[in-house]
C-alpha cells in the first residue's frame, strides 16, 4: 500500500542500490487535547451584526472518559494519500512502535525490503524502548527476510521539511468549529472521514493523470 517517497542523505548512501527496494514515509503524530482551545487552528466565521460568534465553554470531564487522542499519520508518494491511525491518550514509545509495526505490515504486503522512516526529535521517536525495539526486530528481520527499519531524524525546529505537515492544518481546520468543542470520538471520526475522502480524491486525481 505504500510507495517510497525518497531517500535522504545518509540513508541513500547506506542503501546503495536497495533504493528501488525501499519503502520512505513521512511520519507525524498530532496529540489532540480534549479541551482544545489552545489547539484550534484559526478559524473564520460570520454572524448577525451585533450577535458575534462566541467559543463554546469546555465540558467537564466525566469519571474513565478519555481526556486525549493521538493521531499518527504517514505519507504515500504516489497518489499523496495519508494512512492514519488512532489511539486514546498520548504520544508515547509504545503507541509509536503499534504505528510503526502496523506500516511494517503493509511494506511486507507490498514486497519492500526496507522502511525508511523520517521524523522529528520527539522524545518517544528517540527513546531508548524504541531504539532497542527497533534493533532487536531489525536482526530479527534479517534473519527471517523481512521489511526493516531504518529511522531518519529531521534536524531540530524543521517541520516544513515533512510534507505531511500541510495535511495535519488541513484536517484540523476540516475537523474543528468555532461554535462546538468535539469530544474525542467526535475528533476520531472526523479524521477518519477526512482523510478517507482525501485519500479517494488523490487516488482518482492519480489515476486520471
Amino acid at each position: 500500500m505504500i510507495d517510497w517517497l525518497f531517500i535522504l542523505g545518509p540513508a541513500r548512501q547506506r542503501l546503495g542500490d536497495k533504493v528501488a527496494h525501499t519503502v520512505v514515509v513521512k511520519v507525524r503524530k498530532k496529540h489532540l487535547p480534549r479541551g482544545l482551545a489552545l489547539s484550534m487552528p484559526r478559524l473564520r466565521a460570520f454572524s448577525p451584526q451585533g450577535d458575534p460568534n462566541r467559543v463554546p465553554a469546555r465540558r467537564r470531564f466525566k469519571k474513565g472518559d478519555p481526556r486525549a487522542l493521538v493521531v499518527y499519520g504517514a505519507l504515500r508518494a504516489k497518489d499523496r494519500s495519508v494512512e492514519v491511525w488512532c489511539s486514546d491518550g498520548y504520544p508515547n514509545s509504545t503507541r509509536t512502535r503499534a504505528f510503526l509495526n502496523r506500516l511494517l505490515r503493509m511494506a511486507t504486503r507490498a514486497g519492500k525490503r526496507w522502511l525508511v522512516v523520517i521524523w522529528d526529535n520527539a522524545p518517544f521517536h528517540i527513546s531508548k524502548i524504541l531504539k532497542n525495539w527497533m534493533r532487536r526486530y531489525n536482526r530479527w528481520a534479517g534473519k527471517h527476510g523481512r521489511t526493516r527499519i531504518v529511522p531518519y531524524r529531521l534536524p531540530k525546529a524543521s517541520p516544513w521539511l515533512n510534507p505531511i505537515e500541510p495535511h495535519w492544518l488541513h484536517c484540523k481546520r476540516a475537523v474543528y468549529a468555532v461554535d462546538h468543542i468535539p469530544t474525542i470520538e467526535e475528533i476520531r471520526r472526523a479524521v477518519d472521514d477526512y482523510f478517507d475522502i482525501r485519500n479517494a480524491v488523490n487516488t482518482r486525481n492519480a489515476l486520471n493523470s
